[in-house]
């Protein structure tokens, strides 16, 4: 299964519903068992652990130097199936699920 996950906010839209989310993936699937999980990049055709971007830090007027935010990709079901969607992001995985009854 292509699962793509997007929070849907911007940073500032909201007090409430602009605040990172956290989710359990194994909860989304409830007659299902997730056996293997790889999260890709958004065209789903490698793994987000073989993507090297560059590094930068940008400058922000009011706060000064910021670093761009680097999340942690979930390559195997030991990685957790917990992630925290942050605003106007976007997750893409390919989940390998089972049958439970």
């Amino acid at each position: 299964v292509l699962l793509r996950l997007s929070h849907v906010f911007a940073s500032d839209e909201d007090p409430t519903w602009s605040q990172p989310v956290t989710l359990n993936l194994g909860n989304l699937f409830v007659h299902y068992q997730i056996t293997a999980i790889v999260e890709t990049q958004l065209t789903a055709n490698q793994p987000l652990s073989n993507v090297h971007r560059m590094q930068w830090t940008t400058v922000n007027a009011a706060n000064g130097p910021s670093v761009a935010f680097d999340p942690h990709p979930i390559n195997s079901i030991s990685d957790g199936l917990q992630i925290t969607m942050h605003p106007m992001q976007i997750r893409t995985f390919v989940v390998t699920l089972t049958r439970t009854n």
